[in-house]
């Protein structure tokens, strides 16, 4: 009887590859490659770059009569599948007469790496246990791609209920440190991208008029982050030498940066 275990060994495990087979086909033609969220969203062949995007909000007088929009966190909430997708900061500061106040940041894990299945050796053994490995990690992977789903939302909840006070003080500032923001702000988004698995893509969001009269010197931006101008008066004000790119609602600033990133 001990001469048929070693056949029917064989059977089981071509049995067993068969089977394997047929659920990578199955699953194949189950992704769902439009998911903005999830381990769909984390395959791929390269690291994608991450976003690093500050804000800096208007709090001044000059705010009211400039037609200067004030942040919400609803204005955000659009930003949480990018996040999902691409990892990186988030950071969101205030424009007033001394604008020193710390930014309320936080930062978002990058998408994990899928395991890649091991090149078939054409041994249909080895490739069978080789499969079988390969599917173990892929199992381990989707959890690790939940769990840091679930992270990300919380972190993302916790800006939005730190922002939130910030936010609420009234645009009542008497000067406008326009360029006391700026440093402020390039200062984070030059930060190493030591942690991040590729260069970060930077974004700083100015929601001012952009006119200073603190009379601080203008900056030149050391992190060369994309500068989002928003305000409702079609004017640069101090800052034509950062060649913003213009809008006139947050919403259009933030739908261009999704954009972007979704090319």
């Amino acid at each position: 009887m001990n001469k048929l275990v070693k056949p029917v060994s064989r059977l089981l495990k071509i049995a067993r590859y068969l089977v394997l087979a047929t659920s990578l086909v199955n699953a194949s033609c189950t992704v769902d490659s439009g998911s903005a969220s999830g381990p769909s969203a984390a395959i791929m062949s390269v690291p994608l770059n991450p976003v690093k995007l500050g804000f800096m909000q208007d709090q001044t007088i000059s705010a009211n009569w400039s037609r200067t929009p004030q942040l919400t966190t609803d204005h955000f909430e659009p930003l949480r599948p990018l996040f999902h997708a691409r990892g990186g900061e988030l950071a969101c500061g205030l424009i007033r007469d001394r604008s020193n106040r710390g930014l309320v940041r936080k930062c978002f894990p990058a998408p994990i790496a899928e395991p890649k299945p091991t090149p078939p050796k054409d041994d249909i053994f080895e490739d069978a246990q080789s499969e079988d490995e390969y599917q173990k990690k892929r199992a381990r992977w989707q959890q690790d791609c939940k769990r840091r789903d679930e992270q990300i939302d919380q972190l993302f909840d916790q800006f939005l209920a730190e922002i939130k006070p910030l936010l609420a003080q009234k645009p009542d500032a008497g000067r406008t440190d326009v360029w006391g923001a700026i440093v402020r702000a390039d200062l984070l988004l030059n930060e190493s991208d030591a942690i991040w698995p590729a260069p970060t893509h930077r974004y700083l969001a100015l929601v001012t008029d952009g006119w200073d009269n603190v009379s601080r010197n203008p900056v030149i931006l050391q992190s060369g982050a994309t500068v989002l101008l928003v305000n409702g008066s079609a004017t640069v004000g101090s800052l034509a030498g950062l060649n913003p790119i213009r809008f006139e609602s947050v919403q259009a600033a933030i739908q261009h940066v999704i954009a972007a990133e979704e090319k």
